[in-house]
């Protein structure tokens, strides 16, 4: 710390004595690393005397210096400070006036600067592939995860996905509600006109579901001609309105460019899990629970003559009037 501060402050020959010491020192007890970066430090500071006094014995300690230094860096792996040693050996030749030690060193330096840098595009060019193969994997892993939770047909989650959603729910924090919405007659569809019509059919009906649903609710595709719709903090009052509104919208859809039978409606089941507070004793509804409620519910609205939705309390036919 002395000689650097010395040196910092234009002390050069006060500097000389405690960096002669401390290289002195790791000479005698440190590693080769640490014995070569000795070596640069102490030859770098020589070399500035030699340039300042113009003493060529001071300059040859340092080229000598130098020569060790790069051993030591060479040996330990330490290219960058390798090549320095390189670089400063060519400098501090030229300005002992040796310029053939001085070509040399350069064009060794130059040699192993070219090869640094064939290393590093060939890392780069190594890294880039490996970055585009992951990205790819990532693609790709991304592609089958949406294959895995989304239904092909409509665009819409499809059963997995839509289990796994309700399994995360902590039902009783708040209203939650959930419709089972199913395409009534949906197999005269297919008999009737075709499976490729029938397709069609579920697409449209998905459409309009997820067009007509509130912002925040969410449509899956649960099985065949059965959808699901979760709605997050409805009340079954908001629920059944809701669910109102998507059923008049695909029983007044313009259904004229199919070969149907009939024009496409659905029945609708709807359960609602109320918000419990902490303190209340009764046991909070399963998903499971509530499902097979509004599965039950569709059901009924089918028996009651479809074009309909039905909750436990009451229904809405199919003019959209309330019924007990």
């Amino acid at each position: 710390m002395q000689a650097w501060a010395l040196a910092c402050a234009g002390d050069l020959d006060g500097a000389l004595g405690p960096l002669r010491s401390v290289q002195r020192r790791v000479q005698a007890d440190g590693d080769v690393w640490l014995r070569g970066h000795t070596d640069l430090v102490l030859a770098r500071l020589l070399a500035r005397m030699s340039a300042r006094d113009g003493d060529p014995n001071a300059g040859e300690e340092a080229v000598q210096l130098l020569v060790d230094a790069s051993g030591a860096f060479a040996a330990t792996g330490d290219r960058r400070r390798y090549r320095q040693c390189l670089l400063e050996l060519g400098r501090t030749s030229a300005d002992l006036g040796r310029s053939a030690d001085a070509l040399h060193w350069l064009e060794a330096y130059r040699a192993d600067t070219g090869r640094a840098n064939a290393q590093g595009r060939q890392l780069w060019a190594e890294m880039f592939v490996r970055r585009s193969r992951l990205r790819e994997a990532e693609r790709q892993t991304a592609v089958l995860r949406r294959h895995a939770l989304e239904d092909p047909l409509t665009g819409l989650g499809n059963r997995r996905s839509a289990e796994r959603r309700l399994a995360g729910l902590r039902l009783g924090e708040e209203p939650l509600s959930l419709a089972v919405v199913d395409v009534d007659r949906f197999k005269e569809v297919n008999d009737g006109a075709s499976h490729t019509e029938g397709d069609v059919v579920l697409r449209r009906v998905a459409d309009l579901l997820r067009e007509h649903s509130r912002t925040g609710d969410e449509v899956y595709r649960w099985a065949g001609d059965e959808f699901l719709v979760l709605l997050p903090t409805a009340t079954e009052a908001q629920a059944v309105a809701v669910m109102e509104r998507l059923r008049a919208a695909v029983a007044a859809a313009d259904w004229s460019d199919l070969p149907l039978p009939e024009p496409v409606t659905v029945s609708i089941g709807v359960a609602t899990a109320p918000e419990v507070p902490d303190d209340d004793p009764e046991p909070v509804l399963g998903w499971r629970t509530l499902f097979e409620s509004a599965d039950l519910l569709l059901f009924s609205a089918k028996r009651s003559g479809r074009n309909r939705v039905r909750a436990p309390g009451g229904s809405t036919g199919d003019d959209g009037r309330p019924r007990a």
